[in-house]
């Protein structure tokens, strides 16, 4: 499922310049504002969805096939989630705020790291039925 996260960033990029949110759009012709985070919400859903099915996908195979492959699976999809996480919330604080979006940028990491671990530890525990063994 990893294939399908430059899908959806490329998806999400396409969007942004559709729905004229992105970052490389001149000022004049650029939302600005919380709106760009509604016009983009449908992007912005899909790539987090693509990053949670993975997930899923990994914990199932820990259930039913090699835990090793599952548990490296689910870190890798946790890392993705991560950066998506970054990527998305980023773009949301460089559209919304126009002043000290990077000061958001990093009050919202710990809360980016909090999610992706939480992810990884919940999808672990799932694939390996909590013995905490791997």
């Amino acid at each position: 499922m990893l294939v399908g996260i430059p899908i959806g960033l490329a998806f999400a990029i396409v969007w942004s310049n559709v729905v004229k949110t992105s970052p490389t759009l001149a000022a004049e012709e650029r939302v600005r504002g919380w709106e760009t985070v509604l016009r983009d919400l449908p992007a912005s859903l899909f790539l987090i969805a693509v990053v949670v099915v993975g997930l899923l996908f990994a914990v199932r195979a820990g259930r039913t096939g090699s835990a090793d492959a599952a548990l490296r699976a689910i870190w890798f999809h946790g890392v993705a989630l991560f950066f998506v996480l970054g990527i998305l919330l980023g773009g949301s604080a460089d559209n919304v705020m126009t002043t000290r979006s990077a000061t958001v940028k990093w009050m919202l990491f710990p809360i980016e790291v909090g999610v992706a671990a939480c992810a990884v530890l919940l999808a672990r525990r799932a694939a390996v039925g909590g013995s905490g063994s791997h």
